[in-house]
């Protein structure tokens, strides 16, 4: 995405880039925490204890587009305070205004919403991206504050069987593209199912491409289609002498049936992703006539044995199917249905549409009865692992073989890197291995879910220690929840294993196991503020600032080394805990989604951005000015 929309530097006429900048104060870190923010912090103790209350107004109007004066009536906007202690809601009237009154002095940031319109924040480029803050002064009579609040737009058609039959009563998904070719979790602009027509109208969209797909439920999601020579030996049966041939007559039966089902279908008519068509639609377009036909597919079954680490076959194990592709709200009666091992270790998986599949077996955790029924499972103790990806076309695949691997380890202990008092106990925290990326081999790597794999977590002790087992190869995120009365004060300065921060490149599970991890914790809060200004001297506040590590070997897509910020209605701007270390700093007119996460686009910014240094615990401050 981004090596399509290049930006051109300050002396070449900048589009987007606007660090066009001169530097108003030389970057200057303070020796502490600005009183600013530590009025902040004492002002939400205060708001513990006594509700907020103010003399100042905040009113305006919620109108439906850019170009547009047309008041939206029935909105809910809502005013947030910028440190999270206060929010408030109400709803415009007839003429689409609103009035916020009794505000104390702060910072906020206010939004509007309404069904089948686009959830869109004052200041704002177009819906879903940051807005921006507003300063309130106490007493301060802030009016005329406009929010716009498109129309989404609108994806319409009709489902039906192959007899020509409307199909009544089944949801229907839109999918945006970059969802569907990453996976993970489904996003929509609400539930939609389609009528006693067939007809269905998925509303609030925004604008882009989707896949449009129709989730049937028919009967139990599956029909057995039996073969002629079925009958045939029903009635052979029925004849006198007859019986003796049972076990055979129900082999060859079994033989001969084939089990067909309804499965998600995307539009124009194919069950498999990779082939639909995407449907585009503009800022609160109506796109109408994405007819979907729903077919009987033919299902498969996917059979093989599982052993464990030393090679016998392993009958207590856990065995799943994920489909790989777009994330679709499936019950369970439309996905594949895995049986549990026999004692030999074999396995079946039925009801499996055509797509691919990512076939898990976990081991450990599963307690048998003595007769080989399932007891209990704990998945927490399922360490071993074993994973295999598999194409279905609907002939079915026999004889995968999955053989157990044991799970690798994250260890390690927190302890406290801050100038303040530590806790007594660090106990409580939770520590948690969470995939963010593919790699199945086969398979492309992307920002999103392992399919198939799960969360691995830990609780430390009294003493920090923690160990996290059962971790799959694959791409992660460490994520450190500590308890409310640490939450509070603490946060993250560095996870550290062998000298090196694992933050500062893509946490990789490929080689073994990572121990002796040792996550500092710190109560020394770093702060970059400063003022954007305009050539005369006035807050600019249409812009987004780029923060972002001055060494290339630092750049990743996960990295907490690289902050967006937009700055508030009087230029100014926060970004809070950035790891110490050297940055550059660049104003742009517009970021859009997640390019800043991308390389090529810091390498852009470089040449243009300002150099500053963070240091922990202190306030670096670097005021704007656009020339």
């Amino acid at each position: 995405m981004t090596a399509r929309r290049r930006v051109r530097l300050v002396v070449a006429g900048i589009t987007r880039l606007a660090c066009v900048v001169a530097v108003v104060g030389a970057a200057r870190p303070d020796m502490s925490v600005d009183a600013a923010q530590a009025q902040q912090r004492d002002g939400s103790a205060a708001r513990a204890e006594r509700p907020p209350a103010g003399t100042a107004l905040l009113a305006g109007v919620v109108t439906g587009g850019t170009d547009s004066d047309a008041p939206v009536r029935r909105a809910i906007v809502t005013l947030s305070a910028g440190d999270g202690s206060d929010a408030r809601s109400l709803v415009t009237d007839d003429d689409g205004r609103f009035a916020f009154r009794g505000l104390p002095a702060g910072r906020y940031t206010l939004t509007a919403d309404k069904p089948a319109y686009l959830r869109n924040s004052f200041g704002a480029r177009r819906p879903g991206r940051p807005g921006t803050s507003i300063a309130l002064a106490e007493a301060q009579q802030l009016t005329g504050v406009r929010v716009v609040l498109p129309r989404g737009a609108v994806i319409t058609g009709t489902l039906r069987l192959a007899t020509g039959e409307p199909l009544a009563d089944t949801q229907v998904v839109a999918i945006p593209i970059a969802q569907a070719e990453a996976g993970g979790r489904l996003v929509t602009a609400g539930e939609f199912t389609s009528d006693d027509r067939g007809v269905y109208r998925i509303f609030g969209l925004a604008p882009g491409d989707y896949l449009v797909g129709a989730l049937p439920s028919v009967g139990r999601g599956e029909i057995e289609v039996r073969a002629r020579s079925y009958d045939e030996v029903v009635r052979e049966l029925a004849q006198p002498g007859g019986r003796p041939a049972l076990p055979a007559a129900r082999a060859a039966a079994a033989q001969e049936a084939r089990m067909v089902g309804y499965t998600p279908t995307y539009y124009p008519g194919t069950p498999v992703a990779s082939v639909a068509t995407p449907v585009t639609v503009g800022l609160g377009e109506e796109r109408e006539g994405v007819d979907i036909p729903i077919a009987l597919i033919q299902m498969a079954t996917i059979s093989g044995v599982v052993t464990g680490v030393d090679g016998r076959p392993a009958p207590a194990v856990t065995i799943a199917a994920d489909a790989i592709g777009p994330p679709l709200p499936l019950s369970g009666l439309l996905g594949p249905r895995p049986s549990r091992p026999d004692r030999q270790g074999r396995f079946t998986i039925s009801n499996v549409p055509p797509g691919s599949y990512r076939i898990t077996a976990l081991g450990g955790g599963v307690t048998l009865n003595p007769d080989g029924s399932l007891r209990s499972i704990s998945t927490g103790e399922q360490t071993d692992w074993a994973v295999a990806s598999v194409q279905v076309s609907g002939d079915d695949i026999d004889g995968l073989a999955l053989r157990l691997q044991p799970g690798m380890t994250f260890s390690g202990t927190l302890a406290a890197a801050g100038s303040g008092a530590a806790p007594d106990s660090w106990q409580g925290a939770r520590i948690s291995i969470e995939p963010v990326g593919r790699s199945t081999p086969g398979v492309p790597t992307s920002d999103s879910p392992l399919s198939g794999v799960t969360v691995r977590s830990a609780i430390t002790d009294e003493k920090g220690a923690f160990q996290v087992t059962g971790i799959q190869p694959g791409d992660y995120d460490v994520q450190v929840r500590l308890p409310p009365a640490v939450g509070r004060d603490w946060t993250v300065r560095a996870i550290t294993a062998n000298g090196a921060d694992l933050r500062d490149a893509p946490l990789t599970f490929e080689h073994g196991s990572i121990d002796d991890v040792t996550i500092a914790m710190t109560d020394q809060h770093s702060l970059v503020t400063g003022v954007l200004s305009s050539a005369s001297g006035a807050p600019a506040s249409d812009y987004f600032i780029v923060i972002f590590a001055a060494d290339r070997g630092l750049w990743h897509p996960r990295s907490p080394r690289v902050q967006v910020v937009r700055p508030g209605d009087d230029g100014t701007f926060f970004a809070r805990d950035l790891p110490a270390g050297d940055y550059r700093v660049a104003a742009l007119t517009d970021v859009a989604d997640d390019e800043w996460r991308s390389a090529s686009f810091l390498e852009q910014l470089l040449p243009a951005s300002i150099p500053i240094v963070v240091k922990d615990g202190e306030t670096t401050r670097q005021d704007i000015r656009i020339k």
